[in-house]
């Protein structure tokens, strides 16, 4: 499977690489992989930070049999320790922490669950194949591709309450979801083929606000603020949905991230440009294109991750970005485990 870069509120994903030292005689087979006097992290594909300095990654081994590394930073990248080694499961998507305990990893038709921060993760079944994952207060959203049965199913938004035990669709067939935003549990849109439509009841049920064709992407921030953007345009509310306006983005590239901290301050981001706004989609500014998707803390502090696994950062607004040191020491925890097919067993709930 290709991966390619797909956010999960914000997950960023793509092939990269990744090793550094660590110490020697760690386990093999069942414990994660060593080199002579090194850590093999592998390449990583999707990372996600919490704050500036806290995060988790996917990492992917190449080298004989197949085993993905999650991983753990509590100091922006600069050591990772491995906290546990999926063997056998070469398809993972993404990753997505919503606390310092829960969390979940994406597949096709599958998912992973921790409670305990990364240590073990447990296998459980869907029909969907999931993609930007993304958690709100105690509800999680997830983009599912459903199996074609009669040739009309398409994208549609999948929703958990339970931390990811279990999920269901909100957005009935035929689905053309492209892209969703959630600013609460309960308030979010989404962009899809006939235009832009929010819930005020965490998708239970829908409201189209603006019909529109093209759109791939949708950013929102509070109960007021939304944006959709395809075509070259952005459309733009600032009462809900009951009036819109449209900027012109001054560039036909395909928008494929849509973000923004405030009612004023965003970024649109596609594979060849990279634009910000600081009036709220009014007037867009041309800046260096980031290695990857980036995301925002506030209007000035976000990151990126590249190609080779390095993270870049920026700390002015996305007008220049630099890679994010990197020591050479990593740690293994000793307590890894991991079942014959590389997850442990937990109840569907």
């Amino acid at each position: 499977m290709k991966r390619t870069w797909v956010p999960l509120g914000f997950v960023a994903v793509v092939a990269g690489s990744l090793a550094l030292a660590g110490p020697a005689g760690a386990r093999r087979g069942r414990g994660p992989a060593m080199a002579q006097n090194a850590v093999d992290l592998g390449r990583v594909f999707s990372a996600h930070f919490v704050d500036r300095d806290k995060g988790w990654a996917l990492a992917d081994l190449v080298a004989g049999e197949p085993r993905i590394n999650v991983v753990k930073t509590t100091d922006g990248g600069n050591t990772w320790q491995i906290l546990w080694t999926f063997v056998r499961e070469v398809d993972l998507e993404g990753i997505w922490m919503t606390s310092d305990s829960n969390g979940v990893v994406s597949a096709a038709n599958r998912y992973f669950r921790t409670t305990n921060g990364g240590r073990t993760w447990g296998r459980q079944r869907t029909p969907y194949e999931m993609s930007k994952m993304s958690f709100a207060g105690g509800h999680g959203f997830a983009i599912g591709m459903p199996p074609v049965k009669h040739g009309t199913e398409g994208p549609t938004l999948l929703r958990t309450t339970n931390g990811g035990g279990n999920w269901a669709a909100v957005v009935d067939q035929p689905a053309t979801v492209a892209d969703y935003c959630f600013s609460t549990e309960e308030r979010g849109w989404i962009a899809d083929g006939a235009g832009l439509s929010v819930t005020t009841d965490g998708g239970g049920t829908w409201t189209q606000k603006k019909p529109a064709e093209g759109l791939t992407a949708v950013a929102c921030h509070g109960g007021r603020y939304a944006w959709g953007a395809g075509g070259g345009k952005v459309l733009q509310t600032f009462d809900g949905g009951a009036h819109w306006f449209e900027h012109d983005l001054g560039t036909s590239a395909q928008v494929t991230h849509l973000v923004f901290v405030d009612g004023s301050i965003g970024w649109a981001y596609g594979e060849r440009d990279f634009r910000k706004t600081v009036d709220g989609g009014l007037h867009w500014t041309v800046l260096n294109t980031p290695p990857g998707p980036p995301r925002f803390f506030d209007g000035e502090s976000g990151w990126a991750l590249d190609s080779n696994g390095d993270i870049h950062r920026t700390s002015n607004g996305g007008r220049s970005w630099a890679r994010q040191p990197r020591s050479t020491n990593a740690r293994t925890d000793s307590a890894v485990e991991m079942g014959a097919d590389g997850a442990e067993a937990i109840p569907e709930e």
